[in-house]
């Protein structure tokens, strides 16, 4: 039963525009949590689950913005909300490099 009902939210028009919203939130949401961790902690563990997370979620977002870009070539359909995905998805792009470079001084001021 999952499988098809995962089946139609994926084939329906808004599918992949609700999924990507969703994926680009939790991944602001995770990110932050983690830096928000670091920050406080300064542990050096979380710099590696950081990195590590910071790498996946890049890959995962960047499949979903293709797919929302394929979406926009392949069909006629709302655009407007399309791109309103894309935005939510590109926002994440400034606030984590922001976030890395904040982590990268914190860091070298724990190492000095």
């Amino acid at each position: 039963m999952f499988s098809k009902l995962h089946r139609q939210f994926n084939d329906s028009e808004i599918g992949i525009i609700n999924i990507s919203r969703i994926i680009a939130v939790t991944s602001f949401i995770l990110g932050t949590f983690i830096f928000g961790f670091f920050y406080l902690t300064k542990s050096t563990t979380l710099i590696f689950i950081g990195f590590f997370y910071l790498i996946g979620a890049t890959v995962v977002n960047s499949i979903y913005l293709i797919g929302l870009f394929i979406k926009i070539l392949s069909k006629d359909i709302e655009r407007k909300q399309v791109l309103i995905s894309v935005f939510i998805m590109l926002i994440n792009i400034p606030i984590a490099i922001i976030y890395f470079e904040v982590v990268l001084d914190l860091f070298q001021s724990i190492i000095d």
